[in-house]
């Protein structure tokens, strides 16, 4: 306890100066993060390892503290703001040259602040039941001290460790057989000491390895956010403290859940995270920069547009995975981070892309509800992660990024600070970054919600009220009709009239159709027949005597039929477009995500349809879907033009068409809200 009163002592003497400097501009107002706001973006390897060190083992130490609540949580929610003062002082240490004494404790303020925080918990909260848990932290989080430790910070962390590893024992001792997630939190807690000794070992084994060429501190120090200019208001560093917070918070729960896991999501999840700190390092150049033209603004989502393909290219080389639902819970919401491309209404993006992964998350909570609970936390983890996400953005940036109009060139500054991946693999020797997203790419990525009129609108509506437009459109014919003739619909195609001129035909990669991403393919993976790839065929590709413990996964065919001869265990229809299904029988599910203009009829029997991100499904379901008790529960999410027709209800035998609700009302009361479909009478 001495060597710990000594090292408090010793901190809080390393803060006099500021004190005396700074007076009240260092207040309940300032982020615990704040040199953060100035940082490089392209920072040295050292912060990015110490990034690491934060969203893994320290997030490990968040969510156990969640889950125990109360105090311990208050503690490392102080803890964790620590951590990000401490990496705020490590990137003014990478481009700065080592300071004076006097100097040096004006950046170890905020570190110190939140170190004091720590232990005043502890303090206060003596008659509590986990006062050990409070013990474990307050003796352990002097290691953060390093930083004014020379020659020997790594055996000073050792130390710390040590008296921090006497109090987990005694929480391991007590709760070993009362509560697990407390054991698990006293380990982790350690693991993170154990980290940190490590990372210091390798990046600053006789002190903090300050940039011999860099710049003076002070120079430095003063253009971050202690003193605000006018080129970075205070509000920045406030926003970037709570997109710390977020990181440190909900991303660390859901990074923790997803390593409990571990394989594939595991890995899937790291890309996520890199995402978001590359989406931190976006947000630290805006606060700082004028707005950039939408040719420049490309090359400043370089990082994140990596990472955010990172993550969907993890999950579509992962379909035969037990774990694609998890896998496809995070693909389907990640676009959300695009909102920085969306103006004015990024907050309802991020609630469309939260809902669709809200699908996938349904899915895997009824998968795993009775067999993994840690799977189920897992898929919630994530859609809270989305919604605080959404309600940050609310906060900070309801129209869109807050630029500064003040700041300087965010092509200059991005220049000049080496904001690009180029620098970061630089660093380690690696591959060339790939090249800047177009503009069409931008908008793609940004899910085309900007809500500007296309310039043509006026002259598209004025063809359309030309007299003589319909002139050469002929009567459909009963013997013509889909609905009428089931024999037409395996093919998907019409026969013209002998009357009428045939037109020359059309080439099946003409200017203009959908290219394949691969080879056509209709082959057995596994248990999983996989049908990729089908443009334009003549003749319906046919999967024949399936067994019952197959499943059928359909990818990016268009103008195609595929029929499935025989009863399987599932079938998806994925990125179709124009494309007809025609199954025998399913056992569980029939999936139809993000498709276009699609029909499927089941011919045999199934329980469930579900659709989600659909525009233009016709849904043909059988007598023996419906008759002897059965049902068919048909679930849609995000769809447009969805009609269920059912056979033999209509005359001679027809199919009687339904069309699926798509305006519903919510009713906001005391206490309640009621929702209902709105019905249109005449």
């Amino acid at each position: 306890m001495a060597d710990i009163a000594s090292v408090l002592k010793r901190l809080e003497a390393a803060t006099v100066r500021l004190e005396e400097i700074v007076g009240g501009k260092v207040g309940s107002q300032s982020s615990p993060v704040a040199i953060a706001t100035a940082d490089p973006v392209a920072v040295s390897q050292s912060v990015v390892d110490y990034d690491h060190l934060i969203a893994s083992n320290l997030a490990q130490v968040v969510a156990k503290a969640k889950v125990i609540g109360g105090v311990v949580d208050e503690q490392i929610a102080a803890l964790s703001l620590a951590f990000a003062a401490q990496r705020a002082f490590l990137v003014v240490a990478s481009t700065s040259k080592k300071p004076s004494a006097t100097d040096l404790s004006s950046l170890l303020a905020d570190t110190q602040k939140y170190l004091q925080q720590v232990v005043a918990i502890r303090d206060k909260s003596r008659a509590s039941p986990f006062y050990n848990h409070l013990s474990i932290i307050s003796e352990g989080v002097p290691a953060l001290g390093w930083v004014a430790v020379e020659p020997t910070p790594v055996p000073y962390i050792g130390e710390m460790k040590d008296s921090a590893t006497f109090y987990s024992n005694k929480v391991v001792k007590d709760f070993k057989d009362k509560d697990q997630n407390s054991v698990d939190f006293a380990r982790a807690f350690i693991s993170l000491l154990t980290e940190l000794q490590a990372y210091v070992k390798k990046y600053h084994t006789t002190g903090v390895a300050w940039d011999a060429k860099g710049g003076d501190v002070k120079t430095v120090f003063s253009s971050a956010s202690h003193e605000p200019s006018s080129a970075e208001p205070v509000v920045a560093s406030a926003a970037i403290t709570d997109y710390d917070n977020l990181i440190v918070t909900s991303l660390a729960a859901f990074i923790a859940k997803a390593h409990a896991i571990g394989g594939i999501v595991d890995e899937q999840a790291a890309a996520l995270k890199l995402a978001f700190v590359a989406q931190r390092s976006f947000l630290v150049l805006a606060s700082a920069s004028k707005k950039p033209s939408t040719s420049d603004l490309p090359s400043l989502l370089t990082d994140t547009q990596k990472h955010l393909q990172q993550v969907v290219t993890i999950r579509d080389k992962s379909r035969a995975s037990p774990f694609y639902n998890h896998l496809s819970v995070v693909s389907e919401g990640v676009p959300a981070l695009g909102w920085v491309a969306v103006e004015p209404t990024p907050v309802p993006y991020i609630g469309e892309m939260k809902d669709s992964a809200t699908f996938y998350s349904n899915k895997v909570v009824k998968d795993f509800k009775d067999k993994d609970q840690n799977s189920v936390d897992f898929a919630r983890a994530y859609v809270t992660l989305l919604t605080d996400l959404q309600a940050y953005v609310k906060k900070y940036y309801t129209t869109g990024v807050a630029w500064n109009p003040k700041g300087g060139d965010a092509k200059t500054i991005a220049a000049s600070s080496g904001f690009s991946s180029s620098s970061a693999t630089a660093s380690v020797g690696g591959p060339p970054p790939p090249p800047a997203p177009t503009t069409a790419q931008l908008d793609k990525f940004a899910g085309n919600a900007s809500s500007v009129k296309p310039a043509g609108t006026a002259n598209l509506f004025s063809a359309l009220n030309k007299e003589g437009l319909t002139a050469g459109l002929r009567k459909v014919d009963k013997s013509e009709m889909t609905h009428k003739n089931p024999e037409l619909r395996a093919s998907s195609v019409v026969a013209a009239s002998a009357s009428e001129k045939k037109p020359a035909p059309v080439k099946a990669f003409a200017a203009g159709s959908a290219a394949a991403k691969g080879p056509p393919k209709c082959a057995l993976e596994g248990n999983k027949w996989v049908v990729e790839n089908q443009l334009n065929e003549s003749e319906p590709v046919v999967i024949k005597n399936p067994e019952l413990r197959h499943s059928v996964y359909i990818y990016n065919c268009q103008n195609s039929t595929i029929k499935v001869e025989g009863k399987v265990n599932a079938v998806t229809l994925d990125n179709c477009k124009k494309t007809g299904l025609l199954i025998d029988s399913v056992v569980s599910t029939c999936d139809i995500v993000n498709c276009k203009s699609v029909q499927v009829q089941i011919t045999g029997r199934g329980p469930t349809v579900a659709i989600d991100k659909t525009d233009g499904c016709q849904l043909y379901l059988s007598k023996l879907c419906v008759e002897e008790g059965q049902s068919v529960e048909v679930l849609t999410a995000m769809s447009t033009e969805v009609n269920v027709l059912v056979e033999g209800e209509g005359q001679d035998g027809e199919f009687i068409e339904r069309p699926v609700p798509e305006q519903i009302k919510s009713t906001v009361k005391k206490g309640s809200m009621v929702t209902e479909i709105v019905e249109h009478k005449a």
